[in-house]
């Protein structure tokens, strides 16, 4: 989230310096959005489809009836 907040805003106000980060310059910029994504991938993207599976799987785990069969 801090990543995400120092990019925007520099996009607001690109020219102003921060108090910890300085001015953020676009070799700055670019780290930023590049650690930015690695993060989201890692640690967001990742962790969605086991929720998403976990759904599916828990009912045949259980030995109950699945969300399909309850049309």
């Amino acid at each position: 989230m801090f990543l995400s907040l120092l990019m925007r805003i520099h996009l607001v106000w690109p020219g102003v310096s921060l108090p910890l980060v300085g001015e953020i310059k676009p070799e700055t910029y670019l780290s930023l959005l590049t650690m930015h994504g690695t993060i989201m991938v890692f640690f967001v993207l990742t962790t969605a489809p086991q929720g998403g599976f976990e759904i599916i799987f828990c009912p045949y785990r259980l030995g109950r009836r699945t969300w399909r069969s309850l049309s």
